[in-house]
C-alpha cells in the first residue's frame, strides 16, 4: 500500500499519523509520501507515546522530520523497532528517526539508506537531549550539509551507548 499526505504542517505515518498512546507488535509495510513534516514508516509523530517491537518496510519520502520508522520522536519511547525501507528528506532525516527530542531509544535499528538535504544519519538525523541505546545503522547516507554515519547532531544532554554505524558516508 501506499499513504500520500498533500498537507503542509501534518504528520504522516504508514501505521498511525500521531501516536499519543502505544503501538505494540505492529508493522508497515506501506511506503510513505509527505508533503508536510513528520514523516515514518510507522508513525509521523510519536508525540508522548511509546512503539514496541514493531518494524517498518517501505520507504519514506518527505520533507522535514522525516524517518524510517518514526519522523519526530518527542517526550515518547521507542523500543525494539527497526525500519528497512530507504528515507529522502530536506531535513532532520534518519533511517530509523528524524529527529528525537526528549526520548529514549533502544536495541533498534535501521538498514536503509538514507539521502537528503541536511542534518543526515543512518539512525538518527538530529538527537536532543535524548539517549540511545544498544542500536545500529547500516545503510549508506548521502546530504550537502551535516551528515553521520549513525547520528548527525547529537547534543544538549543526549547520549550514545553501545551502538554502531557501518554504511559509507
Amino acid at each position: 500500500g501506499k499513504v500520500v499526505s498533500r498537507q503542509t504542517g501534518k504528520s504522516a505515518g504508514g501505521l498511525v499519523g500521531e501516536n499519543r498512546d502505544t503501538v505494540i507488535n505492529s508493522y508497515s509495510k506501506a511506503q510513505v509520501q509527505s508533503q508536510g513534516v513528520r514523516a515514518g514508516g510507522l508513525a509521523g509523530w510519536n508525540r508522548g507515546g511509546t512503539i514496541n517491537n514493531s518494524y517498518a518496510t517501505g520507504n519514506v519520502n518527505g520533507t522535514e522530520r522525516i524517518g524510517g520508522a518514526v519522523g519526530y520522536n518527542s517526550y515518547a519511547n521507542v523500543n525494539r523497532i527497526h525500519a528497512t525501507g530507504n528515507v529522502t528528506g530536506t531535513k532532520d532525516v534518519g533511517g530509523l528517526i528524524g529527529r528525537n527530542t526528549e526520548a529514549e531509544t533502544k536495541e533498534s535499528y535501521a538498514t536503509g539508506d538514507v539521502n537528503g538535504g541536511e542534518v543526515l544519519g543512518g539512525l538518527v538525523g538530529w538527537n536532543q537531549n535524548s539517549n540511545i541505546t544498544n542500536t545500529y545503522a547500516t545503510g549508506d547516507v548521502n546530504g550537502d550539509n551535516y551528515v553521520g554515519g549513525l547520528v548527525n547532531y547529537n547534543w544538549k544532554g543526549s547520549r550514545i551507548e553501545k551502538s554502531f554505524a557501518t554504511g559509507n558516508v
